[in-house]
């Protein structure tokens, strides 16, 4: 009798729901590939809005500006661990609310961004870059397991995208 006891007792927890080097591995790629691919869009709208007419400017720095968030809105984010990434999708809805908000204020405020402009418009876009990276970043919290933590702190691909 103690022999299947134990043997079901070794079977009611395959480990399917743990946290794993893999999974976090994975979660912590997919937030790299989404941010570099933010920084991209971001350096491509630079690089046009650089050589650009002042009158072109404003257009260039808004379109940038839509690019990065329907990026953030259409991204695949990773959906486990769940005491990595709890609360991502929420946080993701809210910055692009946020940001589609700014959208339209930028543009209302820059009809043109003169030589003299550039100075203030362009390092705008890149604060809500930033913002854009920030929230959709999973976060260690005073909650997350320790061994979640500490797969996070061993997994070189971590660095720089978790909160």
């Amino acid at each position: 009798m103690a022999g299947l006891l134990a043997t079901a007792v070794g079977c009611a927890s395959d480990g399917a729901d743990e946290p794993s080097a893999e999974s976090i591995s994975a979660t912590c790629g997919t937030i790299r590939d989404l941010h570099n691919e933010l920084v991209e869009i971001a350096n491509l709208m630079s690089e046009r809005e650089l050589v650009a007419d002042p009158a072109d400017r404003a257009q260039i720095l808004d379109d940038g500006l839509h690019d990065l968030i329907e990026r953030v809105r259409l991204a695949d984010l990773p959906d486990a661990p769940t005491e990595l990434v709890f609360g991502l999708e929420d946080r993701r809805a809210a910055v692009v609310d946020e940001m589609t908000a700014n959208a339209v204020a930028f543009r209302s405020e820059w009809a043109e961004v003169s030589t003299d402009d550039r100075a203030a418009a362009v390092p705008t876009i890149f604060i809500w870059l930033e913002k854009l990276m920030s929230e959709t970043q999973p976060a260690v919290t005073s909650d997350t397991p320790a061994v979640v933590i500490e797969l996070v702190a061993a997994e070189p691909a971590c660095d720089h995208v978790i909160r």
